[in-house]
């Protein structure tokens, strides 16, 4: 979730354990069903449960990293 795995670069990623909070779960969803900017469409390979599961997954990861204030 750090954006540091080996396609980060190419892709602009960004630390997503600080990035998800910011972000409703419909956003998340539309961006990884239609992809955005270098991120490509994953809508045509996942189901809608399986970009829930996804999205879901990111906001357990991104709660477990990020310390309370």
């Amino acid at each position: 979730l750090r954006g540091d795995g080996p396609d980060g670069g190419s892709v602009g990623a960004s630390d997503l354990a600080l990035h998800v909070p910011h972000h409703t779960d419909r956003e998340h969803f539309t961006t990884i069903a239609n992809g955005r900017g270098a991120m490509p469409p994953w809508g045509d390979l996942l189901t809608e449960d399986e970009i829930w599961h996804v999205i879901n997954y990111l906001r357990a990861e991104a709660a477990e990293r990020t310390p309370a204030p």
